[in-house]
């Protein structure tokens, strides 16, 4: 009597098989948007990256697109620095924001104010708030006629604590201006402006009445310190006599435009 043949393998092997192609089959049906997050993801996340294809420069890379003798005088601080040099590195930075202003004008965006937008004025009685409007319980002010020179905003009748010296201070090309007090008394008044921008960039201090939508009127403007004030670089002071009414401090520089801050005069 013949030893019986040891059975076949080839049923199991079959299984096996068979398991494997289902398995691959499921997967080709799942959805390809449960992997497209995590690719999508890290797009939005690198720095310099706009959600598009389109580069928008971080304050870094635009540093690097300056010219070498630019990248040195940037990355200097101010503090043993020669009044040639603050001037020669003022431009560089100009330059710099140009550079980060153009990036983002190509990325199809509007310069961005760093997640702060620059805050419209509570405007005082007698302020126009938008065109054909006027804040509640205030007095329309007539418009002037061609040729007449525009008196400022009529401002309250108080101004708690009294005080004629305003202290300004930069913090960031894209952030509002800082101060202490925001109002003073008719006649002279004196400012004091410093810096804590840690980015290095120079800022100037103008004063102008303000336009509807609380902006300054620049067509209307006073120079009150021209020289670029630094982090580090100390403070600069201006006196100017104002008369009562309401008024915007602002950075003139390009790409400065959020750096505002509105004070009363009365």
């Amino acid at each position: 009597m013949s030893a019986p043949r040891p059975r076949s393998s080839r049923p199991a092997r079959r299984s096996a098989v068979r398991l494997a192609a289902l398995a691959l089959g499921a997967a080709a049906l799942l959805p390809a948007s449960s992997l497209a997050p995590a690719q999508a993801k890290g797009m939005d996340d690198m720095p310099g990256m706009s959600s598009g294809s389109t580069t928008v420069l971080t304050t870094a890379q635009a540093t690097k697109k300056l010219s070498k003798p630019c990248q040195k005088l940037v990355k200097r601080s101010t503090k043993h620095m020669s009044k040639a040099d603050k001037k020669k590195r003022a431009k560089c930075i100009d330059q710099r924001t140009k550079l980060i202003h153009d990036s983002k004008k190509k990325a199809g965006s509007k310069p961005s104010t760093g997640g702060t937008a620059t805050p419209t004025p509570t405007p005082a009685p007698g302020q126009t708030t938008s065109p054909g409007t006027t804040a509640p319980g205030a007095t329309p002010t007539p418009s002037p006629a061609p040729g007449q020179t525009p008196t400022p905003t009529p401002a309250p009748a108080a101004c708690t604590p009294a005080g004629q010296t305003l202290a300004v201070t930069a913090v960031d090309m894209m952030k509002p201006l800082l101060i202490d007090r925001a109002c003073a008394n008719a006649g002279e008044v004196t400012f004091t402006y410093t810096s804590t921008d840690s980015s290095g960039a120079a800022h100037n201090l103008y004063l102008a009445p303000p336009k509807a939508d609380g902006s300054p009127d620049t067509s209307k403007k006073t120079v009150l310190i021209s020289a670029p004030v630094f982090k580090d670089g100390g403070a600069r002071t201006a006196k100017t006599t104002l008369a009562a009414g309401t008024y915007v401090l602002y950075c003139a520089y390009i790409g400065h435009e959020a750096m505002v801050v509105t004070i009363t005069i009365v």
